[in-house]
């Protein structure tokens, strides 16, 4: 009997330990960022922006009919946003108000709206939205070793990796190559860039996507030599802004300044040479 219960133990141990994930993924918000509609209507325009996105807040513009209202500071909470609005319309006569919540999903937005006007209660209105360019991201912690020429890398964040892609905090990795880190804001219509130099090479990244130009958002990476109009190259995974650091694809700065990167599966460790 005491071998049964043994066995039996072992065995719900076993399937506990299988299903607890190594790291927790959390949700990379900005790939919410653009337009969406609603799959089907009744040809009432209904639309939603979303906009200016953090880890903890985004800015939500909504549309219904002639009815539009902007929730800059929507909190997040999980995949659940909450904000809520309160305009003067027509001279002080005619007061809207109201509160917006929003379910984020993998494929789709769930948006419920409950307006007010002049204290009446409208009820609340649901919505399924959809972007057919959308692509959910997730952002998982890992621990990963990044060694550079055979000295293993320290970092005040610890490498990520989004879409099987290792991304680590981009000054630690540059000035670890003798690169110098640059930042320039509102760039003319690009909006904000950061720069990599080393000796003539010089990279850059655009960590806002701006819908300027079709290279310039954070899944491209512009290479320039001395004074050339410089190339740009597709990433697997985009420049990401996560805790408050600026997190860049360590193979793609690495290769971009001429280095040899391979991975160890076994040990979970980007190895990167300079020689």
């Amino acid at each position: 009997m005491k071998k049964l219960l043994a066995v039996l133990l072992t065995c719900v141990i076993t399937m506990v330990t299988m299903v607890i994930p190594a790291s927790a993924d959390s949700i990379y918000y900005p790939c919410y960022e653009g337009s969406w509609y609603l799959k089907e209507n009744n040809g009432t325009p209904v639309k939603l922006e979303i906009y200016n996105v953090t880890n903890s807040d985004m800015g939500i513009y909504f549309q219904y009919g002639q009815f539009a209202v902007y929730v800059n500071d929507a909190q997040i909470d999980g995949s659940n946003v909450y904000g809520e609005y309160y305009e003067v319309w027509e001279g002080g006569d005619f007061i809207v108000s109201g509160s917006i919540s929003m379910s984020l999903g993998d494929q789709s937005i769930w948006l419920d709206w409950h307006p007010y006007e002049n204290g009446r209660d409208c009820g609340v209105k649901g919505f399924m939205f959809y972007n057919s360019s959308f692509s959910y991201k997730t952002v998982s912690e890992s621990n990963v070793k990044v060694v550079l020429d055979g000295k293993q890398l320290e970092f005040d964040q610890n490498p990520v990796t989004m879409n099987d892609r290792v991304l680590v905090p981009i000054r630690a990795i540059a000035e670890a190559m003798g690169a110098e880190v640059s930042w320039d804001y509102g760039v003319r219509k690009v909006g904000s860039m950061v720069g990599i130099t080393k000796g003539v090479r010089y990279i850059s990244f655009c960590v806002e996507d701006t819908g300027y130009n079709e290279n310039y958002n954070p899944f491209h990476m512009m290479i320039r030599d001395g004074s050339d109009n410089g190339r740009f190259i597709t990433l697997d995974a985009p420049v990401i802004i996560y805790n408050d650091r600026t997190l860049v694809p360590v193979r793609a700065v690495s290769e971009a300044f001429d280095a040899n990167v391979s991975w160890d599966g076994n040990t979970q460790t980007v190895n990167i040479s300079t020689q």
